[in-house]
């Protein structure tokens, strides 16, 4: 849900643009933005609507908003928002500024994604191989699978096995991540 709604922020920025752009308030273009937007966006920019009618003030509902979704994209979007509000400017175009830098960060994502796509293969396959020997082992040699569970030379190989199998997946998750 989360990732969705990052993916709209594009969406919802032009939308919010457009609205200004025509000549809306604020309050108006979100308004045009629930109209507009798919789900999750939709729920969410409904639910700040609502405070903001019920008489929260819009700056302690985007913030409430920014504390709900843990999204650096939202925060970045919310936070020029409120900026703006306190110091004015020119919404329109530090809106177009913030699309510009959410599209290029989601496209990043994208090829960052790409680009570790066979090292969480290769973790999955890792993670994956030996519970599914273990398996076929108790399937075709129950005789092994019953030593391996009584002898304690047994059982220490099988603590070794989990204990590395366990190391391996997390190096390899380290190896994958990037910051």
């Amino acid at each position: 849900r989360l990732e969705r709604f990052t993916l709209q922020l594009g969406e919802v920025l032009l939308v919010l643009r457009n609205s200004l752009k025509a000549g809306h308030s604020f309050l108006q273009s979100l308004q045009s933005m629930i109209e507009e937007l798919p789900s999750p966006a939709r729920e969410e920019f409904q639910r700040l609507h609502r405070q903001v009618a019920l008489g929260v003030p819009l700056e302690d509902a985007l913030q409430a908003m920014a504390l709900r979704i843990p999204s650096r994209e939202f925060g970045l979007l919310a936070t020029a928002v409120l900026i703006q509000r306190q110091v004015g400017g020119n919404l329109v175009e530090i809106l177009e500024n913030i699309e510009e830098t959410l599209l290029e960060r989601i496209r990043l994502r994208k090829q960052l994604r790409a680009a570790t796509a066979q090292g969480r293969l290769t973790a999955w396959v890792i993670g994956l191989l030996p519970p599914s020997f273990a398996l076929l082992l108790r399937v075709l040699d129950p005789a092994m699978w019953k030593l391996l569970l009584t002898e304690p030379l047994g059982r220490l190989l099988l603590m070794m096995a989990i204990l590395l199998e366990i190391g391996g997946v997390m190096i390899i998750r380290r190896v994958i991540r990037v910051e």
